[in-house]
């Protein structure tokens, strides 16, 4: 099994539409005839069409109380579309198992592990997307402006919206739940298949072979996949702490410099108008960023868990494919799992790279910062910058 399985499924796809009786490029019929395909990569793939296609549609309306044209509809699907992506899959596993296996043991199975992970991932962050106001019809990403001003040219814009904006970014999400279709096709191949050609071989011939009868079970949970869970609950728990103290923060600071503007204080004088704000939190303030809770040991520790929960599934999906199976380990590819994982960080990367340079422009004492606290991997920072704005405060 290796990448090409991929690319050789919707291959076959795109056959079976091109030998139907009446040819028709109508989307509509594209989507009916995905939906119905035997395959739930491609019952999964058409979703993410439909996902592109309505998202590029509203990129192009202008909407909300500005009545502008807003960039960031798929920044809203982001947290939501990997969850049907992967229901879809466990759902398929459980309907060619019907008879075969009990929904008891399909919900044992690592397919079902990892769309329980993948919903509470989905529901966490759209929760933090949420309070964040991104479900407002006028919120955008400030970083889309801040591009589309780099993009002078129109058509060059409207290239960028259509291809990376909605498609790239579309595809990326898809690509991320692949692990949990190789594990689902692990299971098909190594277990439901075999079962469905026993149970053939002995409704049509009565052959009682002790080997055919015997109780057909998906493959028994082990201690990498306990470690597995424990490690990706980890990374949900602390994301969530790290959004948290973000959150709290921001919502700090415009508390703060309300407070000022009602009082007309000047806010160069950083008096502290609340006694609810700490010391601490009014050096934050000053700074204009977070430094203290996890975000003293990582200036992104809710970006270090969010690439490092996909990495660990894609690594998951590695090794349970090599650990589960008695196929030879030359049969798998680590980049066939961690494509979009893989992806995802290089995103992430030049998304960091331009959230950088924004803080280093508004926020003077943020270059000493990056000094002396690691930008993703978390580690013991130096006191010195604490200290200097300590003092400055």
């Amino acid at each position: 099994m290796t990448l090409s399985s991929i690319f050789e499924t919707f291959r076959a796809f795109f056959i079976s539409l091109k030998s139907r009786p009446e040819f028709s490029l109508s989307v509509i019929d594209f989507v009916r005839d995905g939906a119905k395909y035997p395959d739930p990569l491609i019952q999964a793939f058409i979703l993410a069409f439909l996902a592109t296609l309505v998202t590029w549609i509203l990129s192009l309306i202008p909407m909300g109380a500005e009545f502008k044209r807003n960039y960031s509809h798929f920044d809203r699907l982001w947290s939501i579309l990997p969850i049907p992506y992967a229901l879809i899959y466990f759902c398929h596993q459980v309907y060619i198992s019907y008879g075969l296996v009990s929904v008891w043991e399909n919900l044992k199975s690592r397919t079902f592990i990892c769309f329980i992970l993948i919903l509470i991932w989905g529901i966490r962050l759209t929760l933090n997307a949420k309070r964040r106001g991104y479900y407002s019809w006028s919120y955008e990403d400030y970083r889309w402006e801040i591009v589309k001003k780099l993009l002078t040219n129109p058509i060059m814009w409207e290239l960028f919206n259509f291809l990376f904006i909605t498609v790239f970014q579309s595809g990326l999400v898809f690509s991320l739940t692949w692990p949990v279709y190789y594990i689902f096709l692990l299971h098909k191949k190594l277990v439901f298949d075999p079962l469905i050609l026993s149970n053939s071989s002995l409704n049509s011939t009565q052959n009682h072979n002790p080997l055919l009868l015997k109780s057909p079970t998906i493959p028994p949970l082990k201690l990498l996949d306990f470690v597995f869970f424990i490690v990706m609950s980890m990374l949900l728990v602390f994301e969530t702490i790290a959004d948290n103290q973000q959150f709290e923060f921001q919502q700090d600071k415009r508390k703060y410099y309300s407070a000022l503007a009602k009082h007309k204080i000047d806010p160069k004088s950083f008096p502290n108008p609340d006694p609810n704000f700490s010391k601490e939190r009014i050096s934050e303030i000053k700074a204009g960023f977070r430094f203290t809770g996890l975000w003293r040991y990582s200036r992104h520790p809710n970006f270090f868990c969010e690439q490092s929960f996909w990495i660990v599934m894609a690594l998951y999906g590695y090794l349970n494919g090599l650990h589960v199976t008695e196929l030879s380990p030359n049969d798998f590819r680590f980049i066939q799992y961690s494509i979009g994982a893989i992806t995802l960080a290089l995103l992430f990367d030049g998304s960091v790279t331009l959230t950088e340079a924004i803080s280093e422009s508004k926020y003077p004492l943020y270059v000493q910062y990056q000094k002396e606290t690691n930008m993703l991997l978390p580690w013991f920072s130096k006191p010195h910058f604490q200290e200097v704005n300590n003092k400055q405060s």
